[in-house]
């Protein structure tokens, strides 16, 4: 058996992993690509404790990141968020939401990344007008649903429309 525990570990000539709108999130181990290819499509990354994504080795390899987000990633101050270290392969993110690394405020934490435009390096400012709105934190299962009731009605009565998903 292998002592490697990552959270994916791509190394095979010719092997190819999509994600397509993912959610990879809380991961104490980083996705490992050595060999082959990874794309990431529409995806969000977030509360990784180490690094996200780390290409390293000699093999040939490509990670494509499209339209993806990544924030909220690496409690380590010295690690980077993304690390490309290998000699043959790229790493090119393109239209991404990449936000630095929260334990060093601005820091960009990206080593040997390709820009491949359209990418956003700090939160956008959205504007709106003032209209009211509800924002309630529940827990997301069933079991919660007599709360869900009352913040649906509470929000009913202040003319704000609510959309919920839940957990069975």
């Amino acid at each position: 058996g292998s002592t490697d525990n990552r959270i994916l570990n791509v190394n095979s000539a010719g092997c190819q992993v999509i994600f397509n709108y993912c959610v990879l999130r809380d991961s104490a181990t980083e996705i490992r690509v050595l060999n082959g290819n990874l794309t990431a499509n529409h995806s969000i990354f977030y509360g990784f404790e180490d690094r996200v994504i780390v290409s390293s080795g000699a093999g040939t390899f490509a990670v494509d990141l499209n339209n993806s987000i990544f924030l909220g990633n690496t409690l380590d101050s010295t690690a980077r968020i993304i690390e490309n270290t290998g000699a043959t392969g790229t790493v090119t993110a393109t239209n991404c939401l990449l936000l630095p690394n929260p334990r060093e405020g601005d820091t960009y934490s990206w080593t040997g990344l390709t820009d491949g435009g359209g990418n956003m390096y700090e939160l956008p400012k959205w504007q709106s007008d003032r209209r009211p709105f509800v924002m309630t934190f529940t827990i997301d299962d069933s079991e919660n649903r007599d709360l869900w009731d009352r913040v649906a009605q509470y929000a009913t009565s202040k003319g704000v429309p609510v959309v919920f998903a839940a957990y069975t």
